[in-house]
């Protein structure tokens, strides 16, 4: 085994310690910050699909609230078009001499 001598180290020796720990600290820091962005990432688009999923039911549960108004006005129209002119005339408001709104 090598004996203590008592000489310092060298200049270059100490530049190559501190490279070593600098770069050492870097990569650990950068290996942490790519593994917290990715637990963000994965996070955010978790709770986003969350988001779209609910707008989704939301969007297609409205879509089938019109489908079923259009259904009953286009029901209401076929039938007042299949009516007799003078029948639509007597039930309408402007006939029976109410004023219009």
């Amino acid at each position: 085994s090598k004996s203590y001598t008592g000489k310092e180290p060298s200049l270059i020796t100490m530049l190559r310690t501190a490279l070593c720990s600098f770069f050492s600290g870097a990569a650990i820091a950068g290996g942490a910050g790519y593994y917290q962005i990715h637990q963000d990432t994965y996070t955010t688009a978790k709770v986003i699909n969350e988001q779209i999923s609910g707008i989704r039911e939301e969007v297609v549960s409205n879509n089938k609230d019109l489908e079923r108004r259009i259904a009953v006005l286009e029901s209401i129209v076929t039938a007042s078009s299949s009516a007799p002119a003078a029948t639509i005339d007597a039930v309408s408001p402007a006939a029976e001499g109410e004023p219009k709104k």
